[in-house]
Protein backbone atom coordinates (compact mmCIF):
# COMPACT_ATOMS: atom_id res chain seq x y z
CA UNK A 1 0.00 0.00 0.00
CA UNK A 2 1.23 3.43 -0.99
CA UNK A 3 -0.01 6.23 1.01
CA UNK A 4 0.60 9.94 1.54
CA UNK A 5 0.08 11.02 4.91
CA UNK A 6 0.96 14.44 4.51
CA UNK A 7 -1.45 16.53 6.56
CA UNK A 8 -2.72 20.01 4.86
CA UNK A 9 -0.91 23.10 6.17
CA UNK A 10 -2.57 24.83 9.11
CA UNK A 11 -4.43 28.53 8.62
CA UNK A 12 -2.35 30.80 10.55
CA UNK A 13 -4.38 32.04 13.96
CA UNK A 14 -3.48 35.81 13.72
CA UNK A 15 -5.97 38.20 16.28
CA UNK A 16 -7.51 40.61 13.91
CA UNK A 17 -8.97 43.44 16.15
CA UNK A 18 -11.76 45.88 15.00
CA UNK A 19 -11.02 49.58 14.80
CA UNK A 20 -14.83 49.94 16.03
CA UNK A 21 -14.02 48.32 19.29
CA UNK A 22 -11.55 50.26 21.77
CA UNK A 23 -10.90 47.36 23.98
CA UNK A 24 -11.62 43.61 23.55
CA UNK A 25 -10.59 40.95 26.45
CA UNK A 26 -10.77 37.43 25.57
CA UNK A 27 -9.94 34.87 27.89
CA UNK A 28 -9.99 31.45 27.30
CA UNK A 29 -9.89 29.67 30.49
CA UNK A 30 -8.74 25.76 30.95
CA UNK A 31 -11.05 23.16 30.11
CA UNK A 32 -12.79 21.33 32.79
CA UNK A 33 -13.48 17.64 31.94
CA UNK A 34 -16.69 16.51 33.16
CA UNK A 35 -15.89 13.12 30.88
CA UNK A 36 -14.25 9.75 31.82
CA UNK A 37 -11.86 8.40 29.96
CA UNK A 38 -14.47 4.89 29.56
CA UNK A 39 -16.49 4.20 26.99
CA UNK A 40 -20.22 4.56 26.77
CA UNK A 41 -23.04 3.08 24.72
CA UNK A 42 -26.13 5.42 24.08
CA UNK A 43 -28.91 5.02 22.35
CA UNK A 44 -31.45 7.58 20.12
CA UNK A 45 -33.58 8.27 17.84
CA UNK A 46 -33.87 9.71 14.19
CA UNK A 47 -36.73 10.40 12.00
CA UNK A 48 -37.10 11.50 8.41
CA UNK A 49 -39.69 11.75 5.97
CA UNK A 50 -40.28 9.41 3.26
CA UNK A 51 -40.36 11.59 -0.42
CA UNK A 52 -41.04 9.90 -3.43
CA UNK A 53 -41.06 6.30 -1.66
CA UNK A 54 -37.01 6.56 -1.46
CA UNK A 55 -36.60 4.48 1.72
CA UNK A 56 -33.00 4.14 2.03
CA UNK A 57 -32.29 8.24 1.35
CA UNK A 58 -34.46 8.88 4.58
CA UNK A 59 -33.11 5.64 6.42
CA UNK A 60 -29.76 7.68 6.04
CA UNK A 61 -31.23 11.07 7.06
CA UNK A 62 -33.00 9.63 10.06
CA UNK A 63 -29.72 7.98 10.77
CA UNK A 64 -27.53 10.96 10.73
CA UNK A 65 -30.65 12.99 12.87
CA UNK A 66 -29.99 10.16 15.45
CA UNK A 67 -26.29 10.59 15.52
CA UNK A 68 -26.84 14.23 16.12
CA UNK A 69 -28.69 13.34 19.19
CA UNK A 70 -26.39 10.94 20.60
CA UNK A 71 -23.43 13.63 19.97
CA UNK A 72 -25.66 16.08 21.99
CA UNK A 73 -26.09 13.40 24.49
CA UNK A 74 -22.76 12.69 25.19
CA UNK A 75 -20.48 14.00 28.21
CA UNK A 76 -17.98 17.16 27.18
CA UNK A 77 -15.71 19.38 27.93
CA UNK A 78 -16.57 23.26 29.19
CA UNK A 79 -14.88 26.04 28.51
CA UNK A 80 -15.55 29.91 28.61
CA UNK A 81 -14.74 32.45 26.88
CA UNK A 82 -15.07 36.20 28.50
CA UNK A 83 -15.22 39.51 26.11
CA UNK A 84 -15.65 43.32 26.93
CA UNK A 85 -16.16 46.06 24.85
CA UNK A 86 -17.35 49.71 25.03
CA UNK A 87 -20.84 49.20 23.36
CA UNK A 88 -21.68 45.61 24.87
CA UNK A 89 -20.28 45.42 28.31
CA UNK A 90 -19.40 42.23 29.30
CA UNK A 91 -20.37 39.21 27.61
CA UNK A 92 -19.96 35.63 28.31
CA UNK A 93 -20.08 32.52 26.70
CA UNK A 94 -19.48 28.56 27.51
CA UNK A 95 -19.03 26.39 24.78
CA UNK A 96 -19.52 22.84 24.50
CA UNK A 97 -17.17 20.31 23.14
CA UNK A 98 -17.94 16.95 23.16
CA UNK A 99 -14.45 14.78 23.86
CA UNK A 100 -15.74 11.33 22.61
CA UNK A 101 -15.96 10.15 18.83
CA UNK A 102 -18.54 7.37 17.71
CA UNK A 103 -16.23 4.22 17.74
CA UNK A 104 -19.25 2.07 16.05
CA UNK A 105 -22.94 2.74 15.92
CA UNK A 106 -26.03 0.33 14.24
CA UNK A 107 -29.22 0.64 13.81
CA UNK A 108 -31.68 -1.75 16.02
CA UNK A 109 -35.06 -0.73 15.34
CA UNK A 110 -37.22 0.82 12.62
CA UNK A 111 -40.71 2.29 12.47
CA UNK A 112 -42.33 3.80 9.32
CA UNK A 113 -45.58 5.92 10.62
CA UNK A 114 -47.86 8.08 7.84
CA UNK A 115 -44.75 8.40 5.63
CA UNK A 116 -42.11 9.34 8.80
CA UNK A 117 -39.46 6.47 9.14
CA UNK A 118 -38.01 6.62 12.12
CA UNK A 119 -35.05 4.63 13.81
CA UNK A 120 -33.21 3.94 17.22
CA UNK A 121 -29.50 3.79 16.89
CA UNK A 122 -27.24 2.55 19.68
CA UNK A 123 -23.89 3.73 19.28
CA UNK A 124 -20.75 2.82 21.47
CA UNK A 125 -18.56 5.91 22.59
CA UNK A 126 -14.91 6.05 22.87
CA UNK A 127 -12.58 8.98 24.04
CA UNK A 128 -10.52 11.24 21.91
CA UNK A 129 -9.06 13.63 24.17
CA UNK A 130 -6.01 13.60 22.50
CA UNK A 131 -6.74 14.13 19.33
CA UNK A 132 -9.09 17.07 20.11
CA UNK A 133 -6.11 18.81 22.19
CA UNK A 134 -4.49 18.83 18.71
CA UNK A 135 -7.12 20.89 16.94
CA UNK A 136 -8.81 22.66 19.94
CA UNK A 137 -11.12 25.30 18.34
CA UNK A 138 -15.34 25.39 18.17
CA UNK A 139 -15.22 24.73 14.39
CA UNK A 140 -13.11 21.27 14.20
CA UNK A 141 -16.00 19.90 15.89
CA UNK A 142 -18.66 20.96 12.84
CA UNK A 143 -19.94 17.69 10.89
CA UNK A 144 -18.16 18.59 7.63
CA UNK A 145 -20.26 18.15 4.59
CA UNK A 146 -18.94 15.37 1.89
CA UNK A 147 -20.13 13.75 -0.90
CA UNK A 148 -18.37 10.89 -3.16
CA UNK A 149 -18.74 10.64 -6.83
CA UNK A 150 -18.69 7.65 -9.56
CA UNK A 151 -15.45 5.42 -9.34
CA UNK A 152 -15.11 4.43 -13.21
CA UNK A 153 -13.22 1.52 -13.70
CA UNK A 154 -9.60 1.36 -16.03
CA UNK A 155 -9.84 -1.72 -17.27
CA UNK A 156 -13.85 -3.40 -17.15
CA UNK A 157 -12.79 -6.16 -19.31
CA UNK A 158 -10.77 -7.58 -15.59
CA UNK A 159 -14.57 -8.46 -14.89
CA UNK A 160 -16.25 -12.12 -16.24
CA UNK A 161 -19.55 -12.46 -17.33
CA UNK A 162 -20.38 -14.27 -13.74
CA UNK A 163 -18.23 -11.66 -10.90
CA UNK A 164 -18.69 -9.32 -8.41
CA UNK A 165 -20.28 -6.14 -9.98
CA UNK A 166 -21.37 -2.88 -8.94
CA UNK A 167 -17.89 -1.32 -7.30
CA UNK A 168 -18.39 2.21 -9.37
CA UNK A 169 -21.41 3.26 -7.68
CA UNK A 170 -20.85 0.64 -4.63
CA UNK A 171 -17.97 2.18 -3.66
CA UNK A 172 -18.36 5.51 -2.86
CA UNK A 173 -21.70 4.71 -1.28
CA UNK A 174 -20.14 2.30 1.43
CA UNK A 175 -17.68 4.90 1.87
CA UNK A 176 -20.30 7.71 2.55
CA UNK A 177 -22.21 5.04 4.98
CA UNK A 178 -19.05 5.08 7.10
CA UNK A 179 -17.92 8.36 7.08
CA UNK A 180 -21.81 9.29 7.78
CA UNK A 181 -21.90 6.22 10.94
CA UNK A 182 -19.14 7.97 12.41
CA UNK A 183 -21.36 11.08 13.53
CA UNK A 184 -18.49 13.67 11.87
CA UNK A 185 -20.28 14.08 8.43
CA UNK A 186 -23.20 15.14 6.97
CA UNK A 187 -23.25 13.17 3.42
CA UNK A 188 -24.28 13.29 -0.03
CA UNK A 189 -24.39 10.83 -2.90
CA UNK A 190 -23.23 12.31 -6.18
CA UNK A 191 -22.72 8.67 -7.83
CA UNK A 192 -24.43 10.69 -11.46
CA UNK A 193 -21.15 12.67 -11.50
CA UNK A 194 -17.81 11.44 -13.31
CA UNK A 195 -14.83 13.43 -12.55
CA UNK A 196 -12.86 11.61 -15.25
CA UNK A 197 -13.93 10.83 -18.39
CA UNK A 198 -10.35 10.24 -19.63
CA UNK A 199 -8.90 8.22 -16.89
CA UNK A 200 -5.46 8.57 -17.71
CA UNK A 201 -5.62 12.73 -16.33
CA UNK A 202 -6.87 11.35 -12.61
CA UNK A 203 -6.74 13.52 -10.39
CA UNK A 204 -6.82 15.73 -12.96
CA UNK A 205 -10.17 17.27 -13.23
CA UNK A 206 -10.95 18.86 -16.55
CA UNK A 207 -13.39 21.97 -16.85
CA UNK A 208 -16.88 21.55 -17.64
CA UNK A 209 -17.31 22.16 -21.26
CA UNK A 210 -20.03 25.06 -20.98
CA UNK A 211 -19.95 28.90 -21.50
CA UNK A 212 -18.59 29.93 -18.03
CA UNK A 213 -16.27 27.19 -17.67
CA UNK A 214 -16.79 25.89 -14.22
CA UNK A 215 -14.81 23.50 -13.11
CA UNK A 216 -17.05 20.27 -12.06
CA UNK A 217 -15.76 20.70 -8.17
CA UNK A 218 -17.49 24.11 -8.69
CA UNK A 219 -20.51 22.81 -9.94
CA UNK A 220 -20.70 19.94 -6.96
CA UNK A 221 -20.00 22.85 -4.49
CA UNK A 222 -23.12 24.48 -5.81
CA UNK A 223 -25.69 22.36 -6.41
CA UNK A 224 -24.78 19.77 -3.86
CA UNK A 225 -23.36 22.38 -1.11
CA UNK A 226 -20.33 19.99 -0.35
CA UNK A 227 -17.22 21.62 0.39
CA UNK A 228 -14.87 17.96 0.46
CA UNK A 229 -15.46 15.52 -3.09
CA UNK A 230 -14.32 11.93 -2.65
CA UNK A 231 -13.40 10.35 -5.69
CA UNK A 232 -11.14 7.79 -7.08
CA UNK A 233 -10.59 5.28 -10.04
CA UNK A 234 -10.35 1.39 -9.84
CA UNK A 235 -7.10 0.56 -11.31
CA UNK A 236 -6.95 -3.56 -11.27
CA UNK A 237 -9.57 -6.42 -10.38
CA UNK A 238 -7.27 -8.74 -12.41
CA UNK A 239 -7.23 -12.82 -11.85
CA UNK A 240 -4.57 -14.63 -11.61
CA UNK A 241 -3.65 -18.59 -11.45
CA UNK A 242 -1.61 -19.64 -8.54
CA UNK A 243 0.01 -23.34 -9.30
CA UNK A 244 -0.70 -25.34 -5.99
CA UNK A 245 -0.02 -28.73 -6.55
CA UNK A 246 2.75 -31.78 -6.50
CA UNK A 247 3.39 -33.60 -9.41
CA UNK A 248 3.76 -37.64 -8.73
CA UNK A 249 4.49 -40.66 -11.26
CA UNK A 250 1.96 -42.02 -13.75
CA UNK A 251 0.59 -38.61 -14.65
CA UNK A 252 -1.09 -37.98 -11.22
CA UNK A 253 -0.92 -34.60 -9.15
CA UNK A 254 -1.74 -33.91 -5.98
CA UNK A 255 -3.83 -30.80 -5.48
CA UNK A 256 -5.39 -30.10 -2.47
CA UNK A 257 -5.34 -32.80 -0.88
CA UNK A 258 -7.07 -34.70 -3.51
CA UNK A 259 -5.60 -36.76 -6.52
CA UNK A 260 -6.74 -35.54 -9.78
CA UNK A 261 -5.96 -36.09 -13.37
CA UNK A 262 -4.23 -33.26 -14.91
CA UNK A 263 -5.43 -33.80 -18.28
CA UNK A 264 -9.08 -32.96 -17.17
CA UNK A 265 -8.46 -30.53 -14.42
CA UNK A 266 -8.25 -26.85 -15.41
CA UNK A 267 -6.40 -24.42 -13.85
CA UNK A 268 -9.24 -22.01 -12.30
CA UNK A 269 -8.53 -18.38 -11.27
CA UNK A 270 -7.29 -18.62 -7.14
CA UNK A 271 -5.52 -15.20 -7.06
CA UNK A 272 -6.95 -11.90 -8.03
CA UNK A 273 -5.41 -8.19 -7.78
CA UNK A 274 -7.30 -4.74 -6.10
CA UNK A 275 -5.58 -1.86 -6.78
CA UNK A 276 -7.39 1.20 -6.18
CA UNK A 277 -6.58 4.90 -6.16
CA UNK A 278 -8.95 7.58 -3.34
CA UNK A 279 -8.66 11.36 -3.98
CA UNK A 280 -9.79 14.23 -1.94
CA UNK A 281 -10.72 17.40 -3.21
CA UNK A 282 -11.54 20.77 -1.34
CA UNK A 283 -14.59 22.58 -4.21
CA UNK A 284 -13.80 25.84 -2.80
CA UNK A 285 -10.19 25.89 -2.87
CA UNK A 286 -9.83 22.75 -6.13
CA UNK A 287 -7.37 21.69 -3.62
CA UNK A 288 -6.50 17.78 -3.95
CA UNK A 289 -6.03 17.25 -0.34
CA UNK A 290 -4.85 13.46 -0.12
CA UNK A 291 -4.11 10.86 -2.74
CA UNK A 292 -3.79 7.52 -2.01
CA UNK A 293 -2.90 3.90 -3.84
CA UNK A 294 -4.16 0.54 -2.15
CA UNK A 295 -2.69 -2.18 -3.93
CA UNK A 296 -3.29 -5.80 -2.51
CA UNK A 297 -3.95 -9.16 -3.68
CA UNK A 298 -5.44 -12.21 -2.28
CA UNK A 299 -4.70 -15.88 -3.23
CA UNK A 300 -4.93 -19.69 -2.69
CA UNK A 301 -9.18 -18.41 -2.50
CA UNK A 302 -12.29 -18.72 -4.18
CA UNK A 303 -11.70 -15.70 -5.95
CA UNK A 304 -14.76 -15.70 -8.04
CA UNK A 305 -18.26 -16.13 -6.97
CA UNK A 306 -20.55 -18.82 -8.16
CA UNK A 307 -23.25 -16.68 -9.51
CA UNK A 308 -22.87 -12.91 -10.10
CA UNK A 309 -22.73 -11.04 -6.47
CA UNK A 310 -23.67 -7.27 -6.30
CA UNK A 311 -20.73 -5.21 -3.94
CA UNK A 312 -21.15 -4.81 -0.65
CA UNK A 313 -23.75 -7.22 -0.36
CA UNK A 314 -23.35 -10.04 2.91
CA UNK A 315 -22.34 -12.68 0.46
CA UNK A 316 -19.79 -10.25 -1.31
CA UNK A 317 -18.15 -9.48 2.40
CA UNK A 318 -17.92 -13.23 3.45
CA UNK A 319 -15.93 -13.69 0.72
CA UNK A 320 -12.05 -13.67 0.36
CA UNK A 321 -12.17 -11.03 -2.13
CA UNK A 322 -14.23 -8.81 -0.02
CA UNK A 323 -12.75 -9.26 3.00
CA UNK A 324 -9.68 -7.71 1.21
CA UNK A 325 -12.46 -4.82 -0.12
CA UNK A 326 -13.54 -4.42 3.37
CA UNK A 327 -9.58 -3.78 4.76
CA UNK A 328 -9.04 -1.39 2.19
CA UNK A 329 -12.74 1.07 3.18
CA UNK A 330 -11.65 1.06 6.61
CA UNK A 331 -8.00 2.55 6.09
CA UNK A 332 -9.64 5.00 3.38
CA UNK A 333 -12.61 5.93 6.35
CA UNK A 334 -10.47 6.24 9.02
CA UNK A 335 -7.61 8.20 7.07
CA UNK A 336 -10.48 10.17 5.58
CA UNK A 337 -11.32 11.13 9.19
CA UNK A 338 -7.59 12.16 10.31
CA UNK A 339 -7.32 14.11 7.28
CA UNK A 340 -10.10 16.32 7.71
CA UNK A 341 -10.46 16.34 11.30
CA UNK A 342 -8.62 20.12 11.98
CA UNK A 343 -9.66 21.32 8.48
CA UNK A 344 -11.28 24.56 9.14
CA UNK A 345 -15.06 24.76 8.18
CA UNK A 346 -17.52 27.05 5.90
CA UNK A 347 -20.52 28.39 5.74
CA UNK A 348 -22.34 30.57 3.02
CA UNK A 349 -24.06 33.92 3.87
CA UNK A 350 -27.83 33.23 3.42
CA UNK A 351 -28.67 36.68 4.22
CA UNK A 352 -27.95 39.45 6.68
CA UNK A 353 -29.98 42.15 8.75
CA UNK A 354 -28.19 44.77 10.50
CA UNK A 355 -25.61 43.50 12.05
CA UNK A 356 -27.06 39.46 12.38
CA UNK A 357 -25.58 37.47 9.75
CA UNK A 358 -27.42 34.31 8.17
CA UNK A 359 -25.63 31.35 7.63
CA UNK A 360 -26.59 28.08 5.70
CA UNK A 361 -25.15 25.58 8.41
CA UNK A 362 -27.00 24.52 11.77
CA UNK A 363 -27.47 21.83 14.44
CA UNK A 364 -27.74 19.07 12.22
CA UNK A 365 -23.27 20.56 11.66
CA UNK A 366 -23.17 20.27 15.51
CA UNK A 367 -22.98 24.27 15.90
CA UNK A 368 -23.76 25.37 19.19
CA UNK A 369 -25.59 28.93 20.40
CA UNK A 370 -22.36 30.68 22.18
CA UNK A 371 -19.45 29.38 19.61
CA UNK A 372 -17.25 32.21 18.94
CA UNK A 373 -15.70 31.68 15.47
CA UNK A 374 -12.68 33.40 13.69
CA UNK A 375 -13.99 34.17 10.16
CA UNK A 376 -12.20 34.90 7.20
CA UNK A 377 -13.74 34.92 3.44
CA UNK A 378 -12.92 34.56 -0.31
CA UNK A 379 -11.95 37.76 -1.09
CA UNK A 380 -8.99 37.49 -3.71
CA UNK A 381 -8.98 35.82 -6.85
CA UNK A 382 -6.66 33.00 -7.55
CA UNK A 383 -5.68 30.26 -10.00
CA UNK A 384 -6.05 26.90 -8.44
CA UNK A 385 -2.99 24.46 -8.84
CA UNK A 386 -5.54 21.28 -9.89
CA UNK A 387 -7.52 22.91 -12.03
CA UNK A 388 -7.50 25.93 -15.28
CA UNK A 389 -9.72 27.58 -13.08
CA UNK A 390 -10.01 31.15 -10.96
CA UNK A 391 -11.59 30.74 -7.74
CA UNK A 392 -11.49 32.94 -4.82
CA UNK A 393 -9.17 32.56 -2.18
CA UNK A 394 -9.63 33.13 1.39
CA UNK A 395 -6.97 35.62 3.06
CA UNK A 396 -6.98 36.58 6.09
CA UNK A 397 -8.53 36.83 9.46
CA UNK A 398 -10.97 39.23 9.31
CA UNK A 399 -13.13 39.18 12.64
CA UNK A 400 -14.31 37.13 15.37
CA UNK A 401 -18.26 36.36 15.35
CA UNK A 402 -20.44 34.97 17.52
CA UNK A 403 -23.60 32.42 17.41
CA UNK A 404 -26.18 33.47 18.87
CA UNK A 405 -29.41 31.44 17.44
CA UNK A 406 -29.09 28.28 16.12
CA UNK A 407 -32.20 26.09 13.93
CA UNK A 408 -31.98 22.57 12.88
CA UNK A 409 -30.49 24.00 8.87
CA UNK A 410 -28.97 27.26 9.63
CA UNK A 411 -27.66 29.34 12.33
CA UNK A 412 -27.67 32.95 13.09
CA UNK A 413 -24.62 35.22 13.75
CA UNK A 414 -23.86 38.90 15.97
CA UNK A 415 -21.13 41.10 14.48
CA UNK A 416 -20.40 44.95 14.43
CA UNK A 417 -17.37 44.60 11.81
CA UNK A 418 -18.64 46.77 8.96
CA UNK A 419 -16.38 45.29 6.55
CA UNK A 420 -18.39 41.48 7.74
CA UNK A 421 -21.68 42.63 7.45
CA UNK A 422 -21.49 43.80 3.69
CA UNK A 423 -20.95 40.65 2.35
CA UNK A 424 -22.97 39.32 -0.19
CA UNK A 425 -25.69 36.75 0.41
CA UNK A 426 -26.00 33.92 -0.99
CA UNK A 427 -22.74 34.50 -2.86
CA UNK A 428 -19.92 35.30 -0.19
CA UNK A 429 -18.43 32.03 1.49
CA UNK A 430 -17.14 32.44 5.08
CA UNK A 431 -14.65 29.89 6.72
CA UNK A 432 -14.38 29.73 10.11
CA UNK A 433 -12.53 28.52 12.87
Amino acid sequence: MLTNDKKPSEFSMSRIISQHMIFVLILLCSPIFLSSASAATLDALGSAVITDNKVTAARLEAYQDALRQISIQAEATISSDTRYNDSEGISDSIQIRTHQKIKSSEIISETIDQGILTVKVRAQLSNSAKKQAACHFPAAQYRKRITAVFFPLQYPQHLNAIDYFGFEHGIPQEILQRLSRSGDFLTREAIDYNLYPDINLAPYIQDQNSADKRSMLSLINQQLKAQYVLSGIVRDLSLATVKNQSNLPFGLSLSRDQFVSLNKQPDKPNKRHLVIDFYLHDTLSEELISKHRYSYSVDNAFVLPEKSTAFATKAFFSSAYGQLFERVLQQETQLIRDVLACRPFTMKVLDQKNNKIYLDAGQNSKIKAGDILTLYYADEEGESFDSNSSRKQFGWPKQRIKIIKVFPSYAIANSNDKQVIHLKKNQDYILVR
